[in-house]
């Protein structure tokens, strides 16, 4: 969670959440597009979502080193 609010990541809680609930450790979820058409008779994700989750990913997995290092 560190690394995704240093990305300029914001936090709420999705009303999609995934399976989350069902793991015993602490868990983040993210993807890109908007959770609002998540899981939706209509859903569809943009191609510039698509564009704009891979450079975050990118960002957010590269800046956890310091985080795993410690651990």
């Amino acid at each position: 969670m560190k690394a995704g609010l240093q990305s300029g990541r914001k936090t709420y809680m999705s009303p999609t959440s995934s399976d989350m609930g069902w793991l015993q450790i602490p868990a983040v979820k993210m993807g890109p597009g908007e959770s609002s058409r998540s899981h939706t008779a209509d859903e569809y994700i943009l191609l510039q979502e698509i564009e704009s989750g891979i450079s975050i990913y990118i960002q957010v997995l590269s800046s956890l080193s310091p985080y795993l290092e410690s651990q």
